[in-house]
């Protein structure tokens, strides 16, 4: 298994912000509510290319 990381890139937001709902449905966010337009709106101002991402892949 790899462990890569690398700086979050407008190709990577879309996986980021699913992940980030998923998250948060699990830590009880409501199933009725669309937060993929205020997450990609509050990441593309604040955090694109300085969150560092982390993906594990298994060969």
């Amino acid at each position: 298994m790899a462990v890569i990381y690398r700086k979050l890139t407008s190709a990577d937001l879309d996986t980021f912000i699913e992940m980030r709902i998923t998250q948060l449905r699990e830590e009880g966010a409501k199933e009725d509510t669309d937060l993929r337009p205020a997450l990609k709106d509050y990441y593309t101002r604040h955090n694109l290319g300085t969150l560092t991402e982390v993906f594990t892949r298994v060969y």
